[in-house]
């Protein structure tokens, strides 16, 4: 064996010695270097991870969206109630942030926890050698925030300019119309 053996072609050179065959020695470094030089390859991953990251935006931002709708549709009457009792415009504006920012913050710990667990399902299930048994070393999941801050960034965005909507469509309640029964 070798106590201290230098540099990879120094390992590379004494792995092909030992072996009986250069069929047994695969070398890692260059099989990823050839996958990742790979433009097919290259180029599939991009886009489907460019695709991934528009339908988390949409599904994201369409039921966030459709959710604030229906809020404002029924919660005219709770903004009325408000204004007769004396709250004005801007701290109903800070009651809506405070509730719909829990909410938010909320749904992108157990979205982004539940991205994790399904993902380490996903791979674990998936991580056996031809034979069928586990790989060696195991594999272990990275998540590249370069990507992810951009998307939370992008909801967050979304988020807060929809409960500005939110909160300019619900404070602009008409209160006569609202005691008539006209509105919602």
């Amino acid at each position: 064996m070798i106590e201290n053996p230098g540099s990879e072609e120094d390992v590379r050179r004494q792995a092909k010695r030992l072996a009986p065959s250069n069929d047994m020695i695969q070398d890692r470094a260059a099989l990823l270097e050839s996958i990742r030089l790979d433009p097919l390859i290259t180029a599939g991953w991009k886009a489907m991870a460019l695709l991934a990251m528009g339908v988390i935006l949409f599904a994201a931002s369409l039921g966030y969206v459709t959710y604030l709708l229906s809020f404002s549709a029924q919660s005219s009457s709770e903004m009325g109630f408000l204004q007769v009792l004396g709250m004005s415009k801007r701290q109903m504006g800070w009651l809506l942030s405070a509730e719909h920012l829990a909410v938010a913050a909320l749904v992108l710990v157990i979205g982004a926890l539940a991205g994790f667990a399904m993902s380490n399902m996903m791979v674990t299930a998936r991580a056996d050698t031809e034979d069928g048994e586990p790989v060696a070393p195991p594999l272990i999941l990275t998540t590249n925030w370069a990507i992810m801050g951009p998307i939370y960034f992008a909801l967050v965005v979304i988020f807060t300019g929809a409960l500005i909507w939110t909160a300019r469509a619900t404070s602009s309640v008409e209160l006569n119309e609202l005691s008539r029964g006209e509105r919602g």
